[in-house]
């Protein structure tokens, strides 16, 4: 059966069609709905105008398939990302509600009568959970709305102080922090992400559909090839039978670079990724001198808030970091020792944390520390895709010099051959 792709734009209208009319029935999508007729005429009317127009776009573009599977991806982050930001605004209003002293749950009822079907419905759920007196951790899980570690370690912290507000507003002021220092970096490193992706695609193309085109071509003519040219089925014949070793190769650190580069933009657990958890090592330190200033705010004991945020880091690795920093506290060392020695702070912060803590302005230094480890990431990151950036466009440059070079010299050579 013949592939239409106009059938599957009628089935993409189809679901268009069904979401206007439950917006004509039941009015604009304010509020949690609990009504389930709505909520499954909404469902299937994504899924239609979405699987359809996906659909539809793939049978019209053909070749350039890789087009729309890029907007895909890019709607897709965007849908994600806002996602992420109404979460951060759950957070705002949950953490405002906690230093003015409103019930958690009121807070998280107002919210979801603001918003849409699904983040209302899961904001509502909260809700109705914090009413029941469940940890406001446990009920962020059990709603499904998942947050950064940031948040998460501030919701823990939180709920076993007491001092929820404070604790909710570290985590606001770093996750600003956070994503001011790095969102410039991020934008050079997708950049350079797309020309290695699509210097990929070239290659491929290249390697698997013109070069063996050329070489049929001069041996029935038989003729010579340039020198450049051989170079080209050299590599072509390589890529041809050892494409199951050389593609994966390729793609594992594209892959790994798109990995580390969307679950940033997500703000998800990024850190817990095996080759990349150490890249984010600077970023957790800041986090944990943050949660130690809070600590710090309530005069509590530094030794007991380290092994308190062993138990309710969200990310693993630190959680053991911290938990060896705890015993070695434990054994008669300074806390600033211990981090310096499990690797959360470097010799410098330990050594400014001693001062300010024997001046009694412990706290305020814990904060500029953490300001400081972030620009100093930012700044290494930035140094290191200005290195980058330059070599791979260099090498990018000789690469396509490389082809076209190797393309056009047989023309002339068969031109002369055949004169």
């Amino acid at each position: 059966m013949p592939y239409n792709p106009a059938e599957f734009l009628a089935v993409a209208l189809v679901g268009a069609a069904m979401l206007w009319t439950v917006r004509l029935v039941y009015g604009a999508r304010r509020g949690p709905s609990e009504d389930l007729v709505k909520r499954v005429l909404l469902l299937a009317g994504w899924i239609l105008l979405i699987a359809g127009s996906v659909a539809g776009t793939v049978g019209l573009t053909g070749p350039l398939l890789l087009l729309p599977g890029v907007g895909l991806l890019i709607v897709g982050l965007t849908y994600f990302k806002y996602m992420a930001a109404e979460r951060r605004a759950l957070l705002w209003a949950l953490a405002v509600a906690a230093e003015k002293g409103i019930p958690l749950e009121q807070a998280a009822r107002a919210f979801a009568d603001e918003r849409s079907v699904q983040i209302g419905m899961r904001s509502a759920r909260l809700a109705d959970l914090l009413e029941q007196g469940i940890p406001l951790p446990v009920a962020l899980s059990m709603s499904r709305n998942p947050l950064p570690a940031d948040a998460l370690l501030a919701a823990r912290l939180g709920s076993e102080s007491g001092r929820m507000g404070e604790a909710l507003r570290m985590s606001l002021d770093y996750g600003d922090h956070f994503e001011a220092v790095l969102r410039d970096v991020a934008a050079k490193y997708c950049y350079l992400l797309g020309i290695v992706a699509t210097a990929f695609v070239i290659v491929s193309f290249t390697m698997l559909k013109i070069v063996p085109v050329f070489t049929k071509m001069f041996q029935e003519f038989e003729l010579e090839l340039p020198a450049l040219t051989i170079s080209m089925i050299a590599a072509s014949e390589f890529f041809v039978v050892f494409w199951w070793f050389v593609v994966p190769l390729a793609l594992f650190p594209l892959l790994a670079l798109l990995a580390a580069g969307v679950t940033f933009y997500l703000g998800s657990s990024r850190y817990e990724l095996p080759l990349l958890q150490r890249i984010w090592l600077r970023c957790d330190s800041a986090l944990v001198m943050r949660a130690l200033a809070v600590s710090v705010r309530q005069q509590q004991d530094l030794a007991a808030a380290v092994y308190r945020l062993s138990r309710q880091y969200p990310r693993n690795s630190i959680g053991k970091r911290l938990a060896k920093a705890s015993q070695r506290i434990d054994n008669g060392q300074s806390w600033t020792e211990a981090l310096q020695q499990v690797g959360l702070i470097r010799i410098a912060d330990r050594a400014v944390l001693e001062s300010a803590q024997r001046v009694g302005n412990l706290a305020w230094a814990l904060d500029e520390m953490a300001d400081s480890t972030l620009r100093r990431f930012a700044y290494r990151l930035r140094a290191v895709i200005q290195v980058v950036f330059p070599l791979v466009i260099v090498g990018f440059g000789l690469l396509v010099f490389w082809f076209v070079t190797g393309l056009f010299l047989p023309l002339i050579a068969m031109i002369e051959g055949l004169s």
